[in-house]
């Protein structure tokens, strides 16, 4: 597996994952119906340092997208979930952001979204609250679990204790 900035010739796969409602219904902020367009405007503000996503890549096969800008968030194409991909490239992408900064990370899940809970879980992030959240694909808000990771829980679990 690897991580590498999306890039224009990823907007063909990020869109075909992204028409998939089972992967889009989880996520808050992207486009229903999602089109090659919705694609090309993410790349765009990703190439023009707006925002920092990462392709999670295996084989030159685009799996996911992952980025901690203003919290941790991500998202794999449902032919890959299940095979330990979120977790590897989760803490890949933890892990660099704790050698860059001194905050903690927060991250957040749609209540109901059993494989995401179980990814920040497994991370060690722990729940801070529960909260409404504007959902753009259900066009509603929705409920969901804050959680955040500190660094000193971050640094304890990569060493062990």
């Amino acid at each position: 597996m690897l991580l590498r900035p999306v890039e224009q010739r990823d907007a063909a796969a990020i869109t075909a994952a992204l028409q998939d409602w089972e992967v889009t219904r989880w996520l808050s902020s992207v486009p229903w119906p999602y089109a090659r367009e919705d694609a090309e405007w993410f790349i765009a503000e990703a190439e023009a340092g707006r925002v920092a996503p990462l392709a999670i890549m295996r084989d030159d096969a685009l799996l996911g997208i992952i980025a901690t800008d203003d919290e941790l968030g991500y998202w794999l194409a449902r032919a890959h979930w299940g095979q330990g991909y979120m977790p590897e490239a989760a803490a890949a992408v933890v892990d660099a952001f704790f050698e860059s900064r001194g905050e903690n990370l927060a991250s957040s899940h749609l209540e109901g979204n059993a494989r995401s809970a179980a990814v920040l879980s497994g991370l060690g992030f722990r729940e801070m609250r529960r909260q409404m959240r504007p959902s753009r694909p259900l066009g509603r808000e929705v409920a969901s679990v804050v959680v955040e990771l500190t660094r000193a829980d971050w640094q304890a679990r990569r060493s062990g204790t």
